[in-house]
Formats: structure tokens, C-alpha cells, sequence
């Protein structure tokens, strides 16, 4: 009787090895696959953000050879001006994403943020031009250079310049774009080296300039005051 019952409960242990090692093959089978899809989704998905950077580029770029052919005619200052605005919403929605992917995903492109560099640098230079040419033109431009890799302050900086231009009575004419200097990028280096920025965080409003953390109450401040 012993016999037979240590026998079955050598069987037993066998069995539940048995299910254990196909249990943690299954487990891990799932896992990779998961891993897997996610990185397919987050690709497919920084795929999507690019093609919409490309996209908004060639329409910064169209507005560019506009002004150009039209030798600055100031006739065309509400046209530049509406088409500007929708391209400012569509950067800025996809600063957004951008940023979702990189700091709740853990997921980034640095071809694709450089290539986002380059569009918040074209976008602020045609700004800039239409600015000139309309002088009815209120816009007020906000320059945020940081680093997401070395600067503690950053992070909180970027969030106080949002909530102060949210809450600004100006707000429909503050036009933000923000340069990561941490990054290899030739159309950031050429802007901090432009404008002698030599610490991050370091934000221009209009033509004053603050070094590292500033307030929210003050930024809005600042933004409403501006030049």
C-alpha cells in the first residue's frame, strides 16, 4: 500500500513539473509577444507622428516660397496669418504626442524629434517674417531651450510656460516653441549658439530672457507684457 501511494505521488510531482514548465513556456510566449506588439504599435505610431512633421514642413515650406514670390506684399497678411494659426495647432498637437511617447511610453526617435526640431525652427523663422511684414501682427513668441536628460528643472519649466500661456489674456496670440538641447540636432545647436544660450533652462519671451525655473505667475506675466 505504501508502495503504490509513494508511486502516485512520484507520478504527481512528475506531472506538476510537467505543468509548471509549460505554464512559465506559455507565460513567456505571452510576455514576448506583448512586448513585442507594443513595439510595433509605438513604431507604428512614431511612423504616423513623422509622416505628419513631414507633412506640416512642406506646408511651412509652401508658405515660405509665398512670401518670396509675393517680394513681402503685405496684401496677403490675413492669409499667412490663418494659415500660420492652423499650423501652429498641428505643432503643437504634435509636440504632444511626442512628448506622450517618450516620457509614459519610455519609447523615442531621435531622427523624428530632430526632424521636430527643424519644424519648430522653420515654424518660428516664418513666424518671425510674417511678424515683420503684417504689423498689425500681436503675436508674441516664446522660446523654451531645455534638455530632458540633464536638467532637472525642465520638466516643471515646460509644464509653468503651458498653464501660463493657458491663462494668459493674451493667449491667443503666444506662440511657443521649445528646442531640446540635448539632443544631436544642427537647427538647435544653430539657435543656442544664435541667441547664447548656455544653461537650460532658458526661456525667451519676447526679447527678455530668464535662466533656469521660473514661476507660472511670472511667466504669465511676462507673456502678457511682452513686446
Amino acid at each position: 500500500m505504501n508502495a503504490t501511494t509513494n508511486a502516485d505521488k512520484k507520478v504527481e510531482r512528475k506531472i506538476s513539473w510537467y505543468l509548471y514548465v509549460f505554464a512559465f513556456i506559455i507565460a513567456s510566449t505571452l510576455f514576448s509577444v506583448g512586448v513585442y506588439v507594443g513595439m510595433m504599435i509605438n513604431q507604428n505610431a512614431m511612423s504616423r507622428i513623422d509622416n505628419d512633421i513631414s507633412a506640416i514642413n512642406e506646408q511651412v515650406s509652401t508658405m515660405g516660397l509665398l512670401l518670396l514670390l509675393e517680394e513681402n506684399n503685405s496684401a496677403f497678411c490675413p492669409v499667412y496669418k490663418s494659415e500660420l494659426a492652423k499650423i501652429d495647432g498641428m505643432r503643437e498637437k504634435l509636440g504632444y504626442e511626442l512628448s506622450l511617447m517618450e516620457e509614459q511610453r519610455g519609447f523615442s526617435s531621435p531622427a523624428v524629434k530632430n526632424d521636430y526640431m527643424v519644424l519648430q525652427g522653420q515654424s518660428y523663422l516664418l513666424s518671425k517674417k510674417i511678424k515683420e511684414l503684417c504689423a498689425e501682427d500681436k503675436n508674441v513668441f516664446v522660446l523654451f531651450f531645455y534638455d530632458n536628460k540633464n536638467c532637472s528643472d525642465c520638466k516643471q519649466q515646460g509644464d509653468n510656460i503651458l498653464r501660463a500661456r493657458d491663462s494668459a489674456k493674451n493667449k491667443e496670440f503666444i506662440r511657443i516653441y521649445a528646442f531640446d538641447g540635448g539632443i544631436e540636432s544642427a537647427i538647435v545647436e544653430a539657435f543656442e549658439k544664435q541667441l547664447n544660450i548656455i544653461a537650460h533652462p532658458t526661456t525667451i519671451i519676447g526679447s527678455e530672457r530668464y535662466v533656469g525655473a521660473i514661476s507660472e505667475n511670472d511667466l504669465r506675466k511676462a507673456m502678457e507684457n511682452a513686446d
